[in-house]
């Protein structure tokens, strides 16, 4: 395996407090973009997963994007198939089951959420290779 990566990147949760519960996660986030060709070209996801250290609910997807401006993100394509669950079980490892891991030079790898994960929230672990 050529040079092998780990990322992780924490999601927010809401926070507890009084009778509000949960605060929604919602939205895209952009999470790290690939190399460009100059400095070594695509990459490839190998695995990805979701954990929680409590619990929630919701929908998350991985996504390929070119950056825009602000306010428009043009989708290149999925990377992940939708990971939902009407329950996230606290210390639980959800992984996410890659449709194509290639995310060319200069793309982005994009979070897609919905949902709501009570505080202190979650991560998600993105494990690539560069190449393919």
């Amino acid at each position: 395996m050529s040079d092998s990566h780990i990322l992780v990147f924490p999601i927010l949760g809401g926070t507890h407090t009084g009778g509000l519960g949960t605060i929604p996660v919602v939205g895209s986030a952009m999470l790290f973009k690939a190399p460009s060709a100059a400095l070594g070209g695509g990459i490839t996801i190998l695995e990805a997963s979701l954990s929680s250290r409590d619990t929630g609910l919701g929908t998350f997807q991985l996504l390929k994007c070119a950056a825009g401006t602000p306010g428009t993100i043009g989708v290149n394509g999925t990377i992940t198939s939708a990971l939902g669950t009407s329950s996230i079980a606290a210390g639980t490892t959800y992984n996410f089951t890659i449709s194509d891991g290639w995310v060319n030079a200069g793309e982005w790898v994009l979070l897609s959420q919905s949902g709501s994960i009570k505080y202190p929230g979650a991560q998600v672990h993105i494990h690539y290779q560069m190449g393919r």
